[in-house]
């Protein structure tokens, strides 16, 4: 650099050092530090960026999810079938045998890079209707309300033969029919 140039880069960075970071600082700074720097630099602001955007957690919502407020509103006795499409939509599920019911379910999850997805709220609102299609009964269950259910350890045992591979091999010869 020029003695001038130089007076005038020192001058500037006393001046970076009082103010506040902005674009035209960050830019006077590259060019006076040379083209290879300032694209690393830039080149490490990209990539830390994108490193940080890929740790923010996915929030993703499946299911049919219902306003409480509207379920607050549907009356037991008076509320039809058709009311209850009207206000909440389709369900996610009905129930295949016995009284009618419908079951509107939803989950809020959150997942975080390649983790496996954490549940933050779920809810099931179950309605029933009796066979004229007026509502009997109307449930709100929330994420508090839920029980882990934890599986059985082992196997269930079965009647029968218990053959090895090559059991089962050599039990076939000879049970061919020539035809």
């Amino acid at each position: 650099m020029h003695t001038k140039q130089m007076n005038s880069y020192k001058k500037h960075k006393k001046n970076i050092a009082k103010t506040s970071f902005s674009p035209q600082n960050l830019a006077w700074a590259i060019a006076r530090t040379g083209a290879k720097t300032g694209a690393r630099t830039i080149a490490g602001l990209v990539v830390v960026t994108l490193l940080l955007g890929a740790c923010a957690p996915r929030v993703e919502t499946r299911g049919n999810s219902v306003n409480i407020e509207d379920v607050a509103t549907i009356k037991i006795g008076t509320h039809t079938r058709r009311n209850v499409f009207e206000l909440l939509g389709s369900p996610s599920n009905q129930s295949a045998f016995g009284e009618e019911t419908w079951y509107y379910i939803s989950q809020l999850t959150e997942t975080t890079a390649f983790l496996v997805p954490v549940i933050k709220e779920s809810q099931v609102v179950t309605v029933k209707f009796d066979t004229k299609g007026v509502v009997t009964f109307v449930d709100v269950l929330n994420t508090d309300k839920v029980e882990a259910i934890i599986p059985a350890e082992g196997a269930t045992p079965t009647a029968g033969n218990s053959l090895s591979f090559f059991d089962q091999i050599l039990s076939n010869l000879g049970r061919f029919n020539k035809k």
